[in-house]
């Protein structure tokens, strides 16, 4: 097995409680442009788990990683003009849409993000997103503490 294979599942086993992340400050997100579905920035990351912000021709999206207690964060990019239809065609439209009590059509037509945000809600952004295998993680924190941009 590969050192870095091992590396992985060590960190999957221990739910990274062991591993130091980068510290990222909400104010440096919202100077960024990133934004959510709700009030500000700090109730869609901690109460959601979710915010983007569009970046030339990729929305950069920002969601809670599932391996923790809620704790962590990582990103993906998913292209503005992805076709949500073609991208996801396992996904069963009429069920999603009406656990949100729109139609298929209507809840296509939401803004990507939206659209994306809703999904991972009902499928998780595993089955949507992929998974980054732990790398790239980082901690949101509200004060001004030393830190990196995701």
């Amino acid at each position: 097995m590969s050192t870095s294979r091992q590396r992985i599942d060590r960190l999957f086993e221990t739910g990274f409680e062991d591993r130091e992340f980068r510290k990222v400050t909400l104010s440096t997100l919202e100077a960024e442009g990133y934004q959510g579905s709700d009030v500000n920035l700090s109730e869609c990351l901690f109460e959601y788990g979710f915010a983007w912000k569009e970046e030339g021709e990729d929305i950069k999206i920002i969601y809670r990683d599932r391996y923790d207690n809620g704790k962590h964060f990582n990103t993906a990019h998913v292209q503005k003009n992805t076709d949500p239809k073609r991208e996801w065609n396992w996904i069963k439209w009429d069920r999603v849409a009406e656990a949100h009590g729109i139609s298929a059509d209507e809840f296509l037509k939401e803004p990507l993000p939206l659209l994306i945000e809703d999904l991972i809600r009902y499928y998780g952004a595993l089955e949507i997103l992929g998974d980054s295998y732990g790398q790239g993680m980082f901690d949101v924190v509200e004060s001004d503490e030393p830190e990196q941009t995701p």
